[in-house]
């Protein structure tokens, strides 16, 4: 839920910066979000949702631009690159702090490049498959995989992704290989996984919640207990799995100003 308070707290930090303070009449031009996925996904739906708000207390236009690729990290290239103005902002997840480790030649870094705005949201974690899957519970879904090795495909938003790891956490703890399919975003891999062409997915509760309440995905979780309520729809897992237990968190990051030398 998009609050006041929230809101608030964004402008807040947004108007911190002392380019922003320099200017009369902010904003004089369209503020740009960057989504680091494609359209279609969580944290895309989450930041039109905030553009939103944002725009409707700024009194000007907060535009989403969704540049997707590498698990976040070319949206957030681009996003440490701009100017240090207050006109662009990064819907950050936690691959922005995952990355670096795991890819080579990130071009941002975290420390240096951003500085934080707003923490949005912390979510369930929740397990999902497309309706044709033949297993209806954790424990199915495992014993399935263990029957067919290497023969039930995983979507993620890229290597390092929430999706990703979370998938990956899931197969060392399982014992069960699956395989990994990549995609710009997880609103591509969603429309992958509603029409079969692949089986399993990880996702924060609230993107999918409508497609599992319509009967196009399927939903197992075994979520934080302070998340229960937000997650209604997905049934609990008889079998116990601390990787469909995590909670999903995204915030809000700037540019940060450099220092002159």
């Amino acid at each position: 839920m998009i609050t006041r308070r929230l809101v608030l707290a964004t402008l807040a930090a947004i108007l911190s910066t002392g380019a922003v303070h320099a200017q009369d009449g902010y904003p004089s031009r369209p503020v740009r979000l960057i989504v680091p996925f494609a359209a279609g996904g969580g944290t895309d739906t989450l930041s039109r949702v905030v553009a939103q708000a944002l725009s409707e207390q700024l009194k000007g236009t907060v535009v989403v631009e969704n540049v997707g690729g590498a698990g976040g990290s070319i949206g957030a290239a681009q996003v440490a690159k701009a100017a240090a103005d207050g006109y662009t902002l990064l819907s950050a997840t936690p691959s922005i702090t995952i990355n670096p480790h795991i890819q080579r030649n990130v071009a941002y870094n975290l420390l240096r490049d951003f500085a934080p705005v707003v923490q949005v949201t912390t979510s369930p974690a929740v397990l999902i498959t497309n309706r044709e899957f033949p297993a209806k519970s954790v424990a199915e879904l495992i014993a399935l995989a263990r029957a067919k090795p290497g023969k039930i495909s995983y979507g993620s938003a890229g290597i390092g992704s929430f999706n990703f790891l979370a998938a990956e956490l899931f197969k060392a703890m399982a014992g069960v290989d699956i395989m990994h399919i990549p995609y710009r975003g997880t609103g591509p891999a969603l429309i992958d996984l509603i029409g079969g062409r692949i089986e399993v997915q990880f996702e924060n509760a609230p993107a999918v919640l409508g497609q599992i309440r319509n009967g196009e995905l399927k939903a197992s979780r075994s979520a934080p207990p302070g998340a229960r309520r937000s997650c209604r729809s997905c049934r609990p897992s008889p079998t116990p799995c601390r990787a469909t237990s995590r909670a999903r968190g995204s915030g809000s990051l700037r540019p940060r100003r450099r220092r002159a030398r």
